[in-house]
């Protein structure tokens, strides 16, 4: 099984603030073309409007407007954070994250393919490709090509850093979460009821839920996955003769608090100081950034109940 988090490293990851910061991350870059245009103007006001939507009107992926490059960024930065917690605790059998050599193959039994479920809730769609990622043959027809593609040096020479993070995204990214995410206890309201915060509830470390963006980053796999994903931008660096770690063009991670931005070095080097998302484990910073995303989540939720 996959080793999981120390508890102290989980503890953080669960907080609100942590969940709620990746949460909209996520939820602002895919469904942001499609809010009206007053819920639009209240987010942007809340200084949450995504600078490179990764999906367009059409729901159909933005291929070159390096929202893909920020889809990378993002996880060096979340990977860079747990390195730093993972150092504050010393544990010697966890010292850092290590992403998979290669994925998982069937029948792997340090991470088992947990059974289908089917939520009533969801769409028919997204219930079958929940059954059809666990099989398989859709592993050896979709994720070996995939994996192939993203490791294949002439591919990578092909295509910017934004395209590859876009590839990614719109493939492995949610094929992952669906192939190893076990089936919940419950899911979470997805947007909560209008003028309702999302419930205390759903903060437990136990939640994990991998097809939940509030809850994937407290899962054990998602360290593994984005591991191998960054592992991949190393790829891409090699095969197009990039060197360093100031080669990011765009580095959206979410708002963050003005005095703590992300410094565009990923991964940061040994020396570099603290990274960005280590402020908002402080309980003042923490209150105030937290009751701005509560405000950003009512909006939609409020966009959403209007729309349906």
């Amino acid at each position: 099984m996959s080793q999981p988090l120390p508890d102290a490293v989980g503890r953080v990851l669960a907080k609100r603030v942590y969940r709620m910061q990746h949460f909209l991350w996520f939820e602002l870059r895919d469904f942001w073309s499609g809010y009206p245009e007053d819920a639009q103007q209240k987010i942007r006001e809340l200084g949450w409007e995504p600078p490179r939507p990764a999906v367009s009107e059409d729901q159909v992926e933005i291929v070159a407007n390096n929202s893909g490059e920020d889809f990378l960024y993002m996880h060096c930065e979340w990977i860079a954070f747990v390195n730093y917690l993972l150092a504050e605790v010393g544990d010697p059998d966890f010292p850092r994250v290590e992403g998979w050599t290669t994925l998982p193959r069937p029948g792997d039994t340090a991470y088992p393919v947990p059974p289908p479920w089917f939520s009533p809730e969801a769409f028919a769609v997204s219930n079958a490709f929940i059954i059809r990622a666990k099989t398989d043959d859709f592993f050896e027809r979709r994720f070996v090509r995939w994996e192939h593609l993203c490791t294949d040096p002439s591919y990578l020479r092909r295509v910017t850093l934004g395209e590859l993070g876009t590839f990614i995204e719109a493939t492995l990214h949610d094929a992952v979460r669906s192939r190893w995410g076990a089936p919940p206890a419950a899911i979470r309201p997805d947007p909560p009821p209008p003028g309702e915060p999302i419930a205390d509830g759903w903060d437990d470390p136990q939640y994990d839920f991998l097809r939940d963006h509030y809850a994937m980053h407290v899962n054990p796999i998602y360290w593994k996955f984005y591991g191998w994903v960054l592992d991949r931008v190393e790829d891409w660096k090699v095969a197009n003769g990039v060197f360093g770690r100031d080669f990011w063009k765009t580095t959206w991670i979410g708002k963050m608090p003005a005095d703590h931005q992300p410094g565009g070095q990923c991964p940061p080097s040994p020396r570099a100081p603290e990274p960005a998302l280590a402020a908002l484990d402080d309980p003042d910073i923490a209150t105030a950034h937290l009751a701005e995303m509560e405000q950003v989540v009512d909006v939609i939720a409020e966009a959403v109940a209007r729309d349906t």
